[in-house]
């Protein structure tokens, strides 16, 4: 996914993102997502919003395809240990699950592969966190996000959190590629070929 094309699926999917938070969000949103029609009164506005649910639909599908996927336990011949994986002891599976939960909501999703002590420690990286994402046409080169209220940015071979610059290094080596990897699901044009 192209800088452009990230920061235009960021616009896109603020209404995802809306929808996901539930009723009361949708609510204090207002006219927003819930407009007032030309004869309505503000006070019978009001009461219409008011009195407006928003039933979890979009969650429960998201789950439900996410489920759906690692119903049986996704099988990965490595000879390194996968069931800690990153500084939580999360298993291969649990990050895994949280990279695709994330390319169903929003289309796209990133994990980040660092090397500590030779061995790969998987993160996933938020959609809803991402500040910035940079290409060279090709490859991403850098993407920069929000973690634990630190601004985070890995590129090419380092990592920078809050300016401190760390080096990533496999097997003695810099990386000299962005060691992110994008998941993303192709757009599928609808019926009549106009996205809503």
């Amino acid at each position: 996914m192209k800088t452009n094309e990230f920061s235009q699926s960021k616009i896109q999917n603020t209404i995802v993102e809306d929808v996901l938070k539930g009723t009361l969000f949708m609510r204090q949103m207002g006219r927003k997502h819930l407009p007032k029609f030309d004869i309505e009164t503000d006070e019978d506005y009001f009461k219409r919003l008011n009195r407006a649910t928003l039933t979890p639909i979009l969650q429960e599908t998201i789950e439900t395809v996410t489920g759906r996927i690692f119903s049986n336990d996704v099988i990965v011949d490595s000879p390194l240990p996968l069931d800690s994986v990153n500084e939580f002891n999360d298993s291969f599976q649990v990050v895994l699950k949280a990279v695709v939960n994330d390319a169903v909501k929003f289309g796209c999703s990133y994990l980040f592969i660092n090397y500590v002590n030779g061995l790969p420690q998987f993160e996933h990286i938020p959609y809803e966190s991402i500040l910035k994402l940079e290409t060279d046409g090709v490859s991403l080169t850098s993407i920069t996000y929000r973690k634990a209220e630190k601004e985070i940015t890995i590129g090419r071979g380092f990592v920078t959190i809050e300016k401190e610059k760390f080096q990533i290094v496999k097997t003695g080596k810099v990386l000299d590629v962005c060691p992110v990897v994008p998941f993303v699901i192709k757009p599928i044009t609808p019926f009549l070929g106009v996205l809503p």
